[in-house]
């Protein structure tokens, strides 16, 4: 008796070729812009499967499918850091009596010791991720896979965006770049520019999705859209010096005077962490008997704001001129001086840039602004009799030793010289 014969099942390679040979076909057809999001719901596969398939037949660019892959390596990364937290507060939340060494602790012993059934009895590892009991689950397991797929966002190019959808880019990058001069009267630099353009994806790729109930796809902020935001900050610009209008740079308006070499310039708050690594050196700050933590640092520039309101002056940035870097501060604080308030002149530098005259440039540069711009008519320091280098530069500037006072830091008594330069 004839029977037909079982088709052979295609191992996983068949299949794949089978699959790229439509895909070559397919690909020649193909005429819309999103063609990674395509080729999942055509093909019936994931985000990273599409992407090798695309890749391998050449349909996409290597730039792109490197653009694409290194951002699909950052969001599944991200998934992997959240379901490894949610799994770890599971456990606690689940078994907030467990310990490493125990599944469940029954009672403790006289002396302390806890006792109980342990997680080598259960059969269990404390550190794998522990999945919760079904009741406990807010839906079907199923329904919860098919979610996680749904939240999944494919990554789309302002390039790739259709026109109509360019023109809603236009449009809201226009609206964020006016919110953003109605607060600030300089330049957005990269970092307002970055944080412009993070909005502005969030608010787009919301828009997109919005009626889409198929694969989901996000606008990133990619070179092309960069370039947006430049052009149309450029016609801003062109039009307010139409008008004889110059808007300065976020960084300009934070300027106080210029040197040869330096930038003194106020401070902000992404000052924190290199001040903070200047502060903490024991050698840099042994006027003050060791070095500071980051908390002394954050309450040492809060102090610092507080003179810029009250004073118009206070310790600033000084940084070099050719790369920025922060090596130090120096400039005018409110002192209290046998009882008289004065103006102190200071300096605080890197001790990798010792030596080379910066402090002496900067002090200079104090004294220049104390005298011509703020018409302060004394200036003021107070050296511990045992820093040759400071002393050095406070003689240099001609000022002249006139006391002693005792300074107390941390219930530390320390004795300080103090010297005067008149107008």
């Amino acid at each position: 008796m004839w029977r037909r014969r079982k088709k052979r099942k295609l191992s996983k390679p068949e299949r794949r070729e089978a699959r790229l040979r439509k895909a070559r076909q397919w690909v020649l057809t193909y005429t819309g812009s999103h063609i990674v999001r395509a080729y999942r719901k055509k093909f019936n596969v994931d985000y990273t499967c599409a992407l090798n398939d695309l890749g391998e037949i050449g349909a996409l660019q290597p730039e792109k499918l490197a653009l694409l892959r290194h951002h699909e390596e950052i969001r599944l990364q991200k998934k992997r850091e959240e379901r490894e937290a949610k799994s770890e507060q599971e456990r606690y939340d689940l078994y907030p009596d467990s310990d490493d060494r125990f599944f469940f602790i029954a009672g403790h012993t006289s002396g302390g010791a806890p006792y109980g059934v342990t997680w080598e009895e259960m059969g269990m590892d404390p550190y794998e991720p522990l999945m919760a009991p079904y009741s406990l689950m807010s839906c079907d397991p199923y329904e919860r896979e098919l979610e996680k797929l749904t939240e999944l966002k494919a990554p789309v190019l302002f390039a790739e965006l259709e026109e109509v959808q360019k023109a809603e880019v236009y449009e809201r990058l226009g609206e964020l770049i006016d919110d953003f001069f109605m607060g600030a009267d300089y330049l957005p630099g990269s970092e307002d520019r970055d944080a412009i353009l993070k909005e502005l994806c969030e608010d787009i790729t919301a828009s997109l999705n919005q009626w889409d109930t198929g694969p989901q796809i996000e606008l990133i902020p990619d070179d092309g859209l960069k370039s947006v935001f430049d052009g149309i900050i450029a016609e801003i610009v062109a039009e307010l010096k139409e008008e004889g209008i110059e808007l300065p740079t976020f960084m300009d308006t934070l300027l106080v005077v210029a040197t040869e070499r330096l930038i003194i310039r106020r401070f902000y708050q992404k000052d924190l962490d290199p001040l903070w690594k200047i502060m903490r050196k024991p050698e840099v700050m042994y006027a003050w008997e060791s070095g500071f933590k980051k908390s002394e640092v954050r309450k040492w520039l809060n102090r610092i704001y507080t003179g810029y309101r009250k004073d118009g002056h206070s310790y600033f940035a000084v940084t070099l001129k050719e790369t920025g870097k922060l090596i130090g501060q120096a400039g005018l604080m409110k002192l209290e001086l046998n009882g008289e308030t004065v103006v102190e002149i200071g300096y605080i530098f890197d001790d990798s840039f010792w030596g080379q005259g910066y402090a002496m440039e900067a002090a200079r540069a104090c004294v220049d602004l104390a005298f011509e711009r703020l018409s302060i008519d004394k200036l003021y320091a107070t050296i511990r009799p045992e820093n040759a280098a400071s002393v050095k530069v406070a003689e240099k500037l001609r000022m002249r030793k006139t006391g002693e006072v005792m300074k107390t830091y941390k219930d530390i008594e320390m004795p300080h010289d103090f010297y005067l330069l008149e107008r």
